[in-house]
């Protein structure tokens, strides 16, 4: 149920801004500074007021989809690593007691000893968590900063890229848009049972 929950959301998102196209251009307008961009990227993806897809979309509007999602792709990881970081070397103990809630951990806590690398790229590419209780969950386990940082960024390259594309071609061709945003999550949908199929025979 949940996972066609969230297809349905992001449907009903890209509607919507097919609708609003015309208040989203008007809104987007007046670009910011790249540096100012990039602080903004960062900080609503620490603390995320706003679904972090319509953040990436605008930056591909605004900047195009390379450098607006080169722009979102630095942000997030930065975010991620702040968080890594609090975890790791300050809040332990508090983030094991956050992340009890999500008993979905349980099932994945022996592949991620062996396979921290290939966890982290797959976490950031499907839907399975949070992307707050990713971040704090590699700073509790015996994940390395430089494993994260580096699955982290290879793992968030296509969803990054693919909102970015999104958002710069959604009011010129929005048929290529809905084409690509289908078999994104198709794409995404297949990796999901793959890994689930991994972990359970792991």
């Amino acid at each position: 149920m949940r996972k066609w929950l969230a297809a349905a959301v992001y449907g009903m998102l890209f509607v919507a801004a097919l609708l609003y196209q015309n208040e989203l251009t008007a809104w987007f307008h007046h670009r910011p500074p790249v540096p100012a961009m990039l602080g903004m990227t960062t900080l609503l993806a620490l603390f995320p007021v706003v679904p972090y897809k319509l953040v990436v979309g605008a930056a591909g509007y605004m900047y195009g989809a390379w450098w607006g999602g080169m722009i979102c792709l630095i942000g997030s990881t930065a975010a991620g690593a702040l968080v890594y970081a609090a975890v790791k070397y300050a809040y332990r103990e508090q983030a094991r007691i956050w992340l009890a809630k999500y008993k979905t951990l349980d099932r994945y806590t022996r592949f991620v000893d062996k396979h921290p690398f290939e966890s982290i790229v797959l976490w950031r590419v499907i839907p399975l968590l949070p992307q707050m209780a990713v971040n704090v969950y590699a700073g509790v386990s015996t994940m390395s900063f430089r494993v994260f940082v580096l699955g982290s960024l290879i793992g968030k390259l296509p969803g990054i890229f693919v909102y970015s594309f999104l958002g710069g071609t959604l009011s010129s061709n929005p048929l290529l848009s809905l084409q690509v945003l289908i078999i994104y999550l198709l794409f995404t949908g297949a990796v999901l049972w793959g890994y689930k199929r991994m972990t359970r025979a792991k």
